[in-house]
């Protein structure tokens, strides 16, 4: 049988082979893996560069096995490897970057043999390495980023040479080197991203900082971490750079993204505790509707700039694996398609395909324990319920969770008890609440659940607990102990006014006995005298 659930899974059940699931977002992603027999195979696994001629041929480069030319109307491929007895062949096999420049044609980064040009009509490779005799040669041949100007300039990024200005016309390069003495120099020679700014001049990630080039001064403008500034730039290890029409520009690092302010100078840092995937940002797209899409060492993170809200995708929803490569991406301006390749192949997928997930999952409450034992009410699903907890249970936990089947490890859980809690819980995957030390009162604990997608359901479940005070915490036994008191207090007073009437009688009783023996000795005297007279 097929059934469909709320989220718009497809449950299959079978007779022998139990229980399946097909998700529709698993199918918005392609793959190009590595297969030697298929026209849309891999010549190699890793993919480390990505790009489109103007026949629409996906180039795919390498970082074990050159470049495979995939003709996907035509369903064809072409490979290049390194002969080393062909000089017309590409320089190397461990491809670094790719670039399609004005003219249509094909530039190739390799790691350790400079950079190449395809001639299409002589079908052979034109090879620009680094001389060390020729001082307007490439300044290393471990080329990392190659990018091109308005003006058909090429600008090469090395690993440890700096930045090469190459004129394809001439193949001659003017060098920009790291000047420990010239604070106006590249800040490090490990040029990790290179593109050109709208109003002139080139944006430039390194392994110091963000750089600006003024292209006319021959400056560099430095940007880079400081520990005690939590609005500078999250990371020194800057590589995709993605400048926005309104002059901002979104910079990827080591440490999360940011988005700078150069007319302030100012960055905004999102990190992994914001909700991206992975701090490592490898490449960064920019979709039609303004969607950003950015590959990590862990998957693909979808962000929307205008509610500051990320998506994650790993590869249990269909990408190449978790591990993408620096650069590593393409998106065809035309089709919208976008490309992101990693340690076991290229993914590619249409953003507008690859539908969010609406379905609001409902919240159930599945466990109760109360002092680490299972509590002996009843627990059911309903929204709200009602618990009581005796003076001697010192702690209780509550174990939730969402009816969402989509992902369920990427659902995510907030709560809040009220009366105690001072605002809701970090979402995060946690599918349980422990209390302890709660006093005598009413609370009410509030549980929120979100899909794979972000999506939330604020309303989610409810329970009513009452935690019941200590005997002597109880209003009958206070009234009983005033009492008491009041008794007690009653019987002190009377004894009181009793001693007090006591010590009365005796005092008066002395008195009343001196008076008479006064009075006495005063009638013996008057005797006295009169027998005397």
């Amino acid at each position: 049988c097929i059934v469909e659930d709320a989220s718009g899974i497809l449950w299959f059940g079978s007779f022998t082979a139990g229980i399946s699931k097909l998700s529709p977002k698993i199918r918005a992603f392609d793959l190009y893996r590595k297969k030697s027999a298929s026209p849309h195979g891999l010549s190699g696994s890793e993919v480390a560069a990505v790009t489109m001629d103007s026949g629409g041929r996906l180039w795919v480069g390498t970082r074990d096995a050159g470049i495979t030319v995939i003709d996907r109307r035509a369903g064809t491929r072409k490979v290049f490897r390194h002969d080393p007895g062909d000089p017309g062949s590409i320089s190397q096999d461990e491809i670094t970057c790719l670039l399609r420049d004005r003219f249509g044609r094909v530039w190739a980064g390799t790691a350790d043999n400079g950079l190449n040009l395809y001639d299409e009509a002589k079908d052979a490779w034109r090879h620009f390495r680094h001389d060390p005799d020729n001082p307007e040669s490439l300044s290393q041949d471990k080329v990392w980023y190659v990018a091109e100007t308005r003006d058909g300039m090429l600008w090469v990024g090395t690993s440890k040479g700096g930045l090469n200005r190459l004129d394809p016309a001439t193949g001659l390069c003017r060098r920009y080197r790291h000047d420990p003495k010239n604070p106006a120099s590249i800040s490090h020679d490990r040029v990790r991203y290179i593109v050109e700014a709208h109003g002139g001049g080139l944006w430039i990630g390194t392994n110091k900082g963000l750089n600006f080039f003024d292209r006319t001064k021959e400056t560099f403008r430095h940007w880079e971490n400081d520990s005690d500034d939590p609005a500078s730039l999250s990371n020194d290890r800057v590589t995709p750079i993605l400048e926005m029409a309104n002059g901002l520009l979104w910079v990827g690092t080591d440490n999360g993204l940011n988005l700078f302010d150069p007319r302030t100078g100012t960055f905004t840092r999102y990190t992994k505790a914001d909700g991206i995937l992975n701090d490592g940002i490898q490449a960064l797209l920019r979709d039609e509707a303004g969607t950003l899409w950015m590959s990590t060492f862990k998957g693909l993170s979808r962000f929307d700039p205008v509610n500051r809200e990320f998506r994650n995708y790993t590869a249990k929803d269909g990408l190449q694996g978790g591990e993408f490569w620096m650069n590593a991406a393409y998106r065809d301006a035309y089709s919208g398609e976008m490309f992101f390749g990693g340690l076991k192949g290229l993914t590619a997928f249409f953003p507008k395909d690859v539908e969010k997930n609406f379905h609001a999952p409902p919240v159930v409450v599945t466990a109760l324990s109360v002092s680490d034992r299972p509590y002996d009410g009843k627990v059911a699903t309903d929204f709200v319920q009602d618990i009581e907890l005796s003076p001697d249970d010192r702690s209780f936990t509550v174990t939730f969770a969402a009816l969402d089947f989509a992902d369920p490890a990427k659902n995510q859980y907030s709560h809040i008890l009220e009366g105690f809690d001072k605002d809701w819980t970090k979402p995060s995957t946690r599918r349980f609440a422990t209390y302890t030390n709660l006093d005598p009162g009413h609370y009410a604990l509030r549980i929120r659940a979100a899909n794979d997608d972000g999506v939330w359901n604020d309303s989610g479940a409810s329970l009513r607990i009452r935690v019941l005070p200590p005997i002597w915490k109880t209003y009958w036994f206070r009234g009983i102990v005033l009492l008491c008191a009041l008794g007690v207090a009653w019987f002190f007073y009377r004894w009181r006014l009793a001693r007090v009437e006591r010590k009365r009688q005796e005092l008066a009783a002395v008195v009343d006995e001196r008076t008479l023996a006064l009075r006495r000795e005063i009638d013996d005297r008057k005797a006295a005298e009169e027998r005397l007279r």
